[in-house]
């Protein structure tokens, strides 16, 4: 679940420009009780551990508010919902790790979930579904299918000119 919100807030941060400032703040903050910091920046790390993972839902939020916090007025309506729908999954991701729950902590994931499923269209943009990205596979093959038959017809050109071609 934290999955899809990471690519999702990458998307976000890339197209507004705002992937260093996250990187930046995600650095610089700093250790305290109970939480391992690894000290790269967001993009640095290459794979992700549960602790890192729990780690990530604790301070994603804070950071993400940090870098969105000087918006363009344009852009204020997009971040702040981008925004609450974080917020609403890491409270839901949160609250669902109790060992026990009441009918007051069942009611607060029904809202948190509520909540996130009235926001997160906001980085429909930024996320790719199953279709589009089998699309994308599908014509990156074609793609390479075209460009190799191109290579075999301009090397069959050259053979028959006599130009050699080395393997290097």
């Amino acid at each position: 679940m934290l999955n899809h919100l990471m690519t999702w807030i990458e998307g976000l941060l890339q197209c507004h420009g705002k992937a260093a400032v996250f990187d930046e703040i995600w650095a610089g903050i700093p250790p305290y009780p109970n939480f391992y910091h690894c000290g790269k920046t967001y993009q640095q790390i290459s794979q992700w551990s549960s602790k890192e993972m729990r780690n990530f839902g604790r301070i994603v939020y804070p950071a993400l508010a940090a870098a969105l916090h000087d918006a363009l007025p344009r852009h204020r309506a997009i971040f702040h919902r981008a925004l609450t729908c974080v917020r609403s999954l890491v409270d839901w991701s949160l609250v669902v790790q109790y060992r026990t729950h009441t009918t007051k902590t069942l009611n607060y994931l029904a809202d948190y979930l509520q909540e996130f499923q009235a926001t997160k269209d906001v980085f429909t943009t930024y996320r790719t579904s199953k279709a589009t990205d089998s699309i994308a596979h599908a014509r990156m093959k074609d793609l390479k299918m075209q460009l190799n038959a191109e290579h075999a017809i301009e090397d069959e050109k050259r053979a028959k000119r006599g130009e050699a071609l080395s393997r290097a």
